[in-house]
């Protein structure tokens, strides 16, 4: 596997934080019958992988379609992760994270919580949308494209083990321990972030290189 897939991987892993969002899913679910909480788990797991697999199968008929550069999606994109890091490394709320009351205060059937705001917002949020399309560009091929589909599906199941195993996570690290893993990712996602800046800005202004 390439240094940049590795990166891709890694920097996914930390958007999405699965800690952090396996949390949240608990303090959604954990009144709920266990029926429906497998219902919602599904439901997650395969919005999630459709998400992220037409990111990276449609990213570049996207681009051309509004006319946007890689560059100047690069830095755009990179400046939502950098917001999302810091954000997590102060231990706010990330931008793409629901609470958990607005989840029960929403209209919508409970059933459906796991397309939205699980899935759509909380895990296939902006940032997770944005760094996959910018790395299904930056690596072509069609192995580059394989590896990539690959990870994106792991990350969706992995996302539904982690929900799976919330009730366990809770009681193990507690809700400190949760918070040290959350600031962890935010501070390897804001150096990836300044990483797909400077990027978008070299790619943008060449006379930045």
């Amino acid at each position: 596997m390439s240094h940049e897939l590795v990166t891709f991987m890694i920097a996914l892993l930390a958007i999405v934080n699965p800690i952090g969002s396996g949390m949240i899913y608990l303090s959604l679910v954990k009144h709920h019958p266990p029926a429906l909480q497998q219902k919602i788990l599904i439901s997650c797991v395969v919005t999630v992988m459709v998400i992220l697999l037409l990111s990276a199968w449609m990213g570049a008929l996207i681009l051309r379609l509004f006319g946007i550069t890689l560059g100047a999606f690069e830095s755009a994109g990179g400046l939502i992760l950098l917001l999302t890091g810091l954000s997590m490394v102060r231990g706010g709320e990330q931008n793409n994270t629901p609470h958990p009351g607005d989840a029960t205060a929403n209209t919508q059937s409970l059933s459906s919580i796991g397309i939205v705001p699980l899935a759509l917002t909380l895990v296939a949020g902006p940032g997770a949308i944005s760094m996959t399309i910018i790395y299904s560009q930056e690596l072509s091929g069609w192995l580059n494209e394989l590896m990539i589909s690959v990870i994106c599906i792991a990350m969706a199941l992995l996302m539904g083990l982690v929900f799976k195993a919330a009730p366990f996570l809770g009681r193990l690290l507690g809700e400190e321990g949760s918070k040290v893993v959350s600031r962890i990712m935010g501070l390897i996602l804001a150096a990836i972030a300044l990483q797909m800046i400077g990027n978008g800005l070299s790619a943008l202004l060449p006379g930045l290189k």
